[in-house]
């Protein structure tokens, strides 16, 4: 599994881009399916300086979306009107598989113990989700506390939409744990690592994908 190394969240973001337009395999999206991906199994490894911009919304000006995140990281916040549309909208959401999870965590200060390996959110409901039509494509979250009021958070994706979904789900990802966890204990996440089952993009993104130019930290844009 090829991993990207980047302490830039927007070109980290890039760099992925360039690997699986340069070395994806294309195959349907799924059996029978006539929508085509460039599919790559692959890791990111991100910095303190990637995990802040993620945090800010720094956001890569060819990023598809460029409006919204907002809107979308009020999903993740329990009560708010996006949250409760979305529960509405579907047969479940991320922050209705976890949030029970996280509130145990900050509540029982789980993240107190130092090197704990065992501090882990997970979406997936095995009777519910095996054979399903749409099973949660982010599938856990693992948090561990390294010392120095500092932490590590790992992640777990079946499947990730690389060009039109990465830079908003994991930038929703970070804040929702930061503001349920995180902050309430003053930990501050300082490496955040990835791990994707299918890291992909669409077939309808591939002209635009093949674009995609590493940029300085300076043409970031906050959404």
């Amino acid at each position: 599994m090829y991993c990207i190394n980047d302490n830039s969240y927007n070109n980290a973001w890039a760099r992925a881009i360039r690997y699986v337009m340069d070395n994806g395999v294309v195959r349907p999206s799924i059996q029978g399916s006539r929508k085509m991906i460039k599919h790559e199994p692959l890791a990111f490894d991100l910095g303190p300086t990637a995990i802040q911009q993620a945090l800010n919304g720094d956001i890569h000006p060819q990023y598809p979306q460029q409006h919204g995140l907002g809107e979308y990281c009020a999903q993740f916040r329990d009560g708010t009107t996006a949250a409760i549309n979305s529960k509405g909208s579907q047969p479940y959401t991320y922050m209705g598989r976890t949030i029970s999870q996280l509130r145990k965590i900050a509540k029982d200060r789980l993240l107190d113990e130092k090197f704990n390996k065992r501090i882990q959110i997970v979406t997936w409901d095995k009777f519910e989700d095996l054979g399903a039509e749409n099973p949660p494509c982010w599938q856990l979250a693992d948090i561990c506390n390294i010392e120095n009021n500092e932490c590590e958070i790992t992640t777990m994706f079946r499947s990730h939409d690389l060009f039109g979904a990465w830079q908003f789900n994991n930038i929703a990802l970070l804040r929702y744990i930061s503001e349920e966890v995180l902050e309430e204990l003053e930990l501050v996440p300082v490496r955040f690592v990835e791990f994707n089952t299918s890291c992909h993009v669409y077939d309808y993104d591939w002209y635009k994908a093949a674009k995609v130019n590493l940029i300085p930290a300076a043409l970031s844009r906050q959404v």
